[in-house]
Formats: structure tokens, sequence, C-alpha cells
């Protein structure tokens, strides 16, 4: 299934989970988003280093703890999950620039959560 940019931002204060792939542990800098919807049993999943999708593909979540589609090693190393506003805020900040990352997705992303007023993003 796809979904387009405003159903995607209509749905965010539906997300049960985000995370952020960050390659190198040392960094905050992030160069991907995953963010879940238990409820709907799918997760969405952007490339920062890519122009942001005019249709949204969904991935339908897998096993019985609902997790991502991903190898192994991604899950150890690389993902890590924030539910913290600022954190959030704070790690996309420092994406802008990173490396290939396209600073129009990630600015993108940013808008995504702009509606989010509270302390924690679920």
């Amino acid at each position: 299934m796809k979904i387009n940019y405003s159903d995607l931002k209509n749905k965010m204060t539906e997300m049960t989970g985000l995370l952020f792939t960050q390659p190198d542990i040392q960094k905050e800098e992030a160069t991907e988003i995953w963010i879940k919807f238990r409820q709907y049993g799918y997760y969405i999943y952007i490339n920062f280093e890519q122009p942001f999708p005019q249709k949204i593909n969904t991935e339908k979540l897998i096993g019985a703890g609902n997790s991502l589609n991903c190898s192994e090693y991604k899950k150890d190393n690389e993902l890590t999950q924030y539910s913290k506003t600022s954190e959030v805020n704070k790690i996309l900040d420092l994406s802008m620039s990173f490396k290939g990352n396209n600073s129009d997705t990630v600015q993108k992303i940013k808008d995504l959560l702009n509606n989010i007023n509270t302390p924690f993003l679920y």
C-alpha cells in the first residue's frame, strides 16, 4: 500500500515507534527514519539521501513483536528508537547537512512532526 504526505501527516499522532538509522554510533546524525504504526500493522521508511517520495510505501510489520523488516545487523547496531520530541528534533537538525543527506527530505520529516507539541511523541 502507498500513502501520500498529507495522509502520513494526519497519522503521525498515531505512531507507535520512531527509529533512526545512525551508522556511526559516535555521532547523532541519521541517514534514515523508520516510523511504526502498530495498530495498522505497518511502518514507513524514508532514506534521507533520496528525494522525499511522492507516494510513501508502507511495509508490513513482521512477527509477534511487530518488528521492522531489516537485517539483524541493522537492528542491533544502527537503529535507535527515540520517543522524546527534543531528541528527535536535535537529530533531525544535525542530519540536515550530514554526508549525502537531502536537506529537503529531512525538512519534510521535521514538518511531519511539527504538529506534535508534547514532550514525548508516543
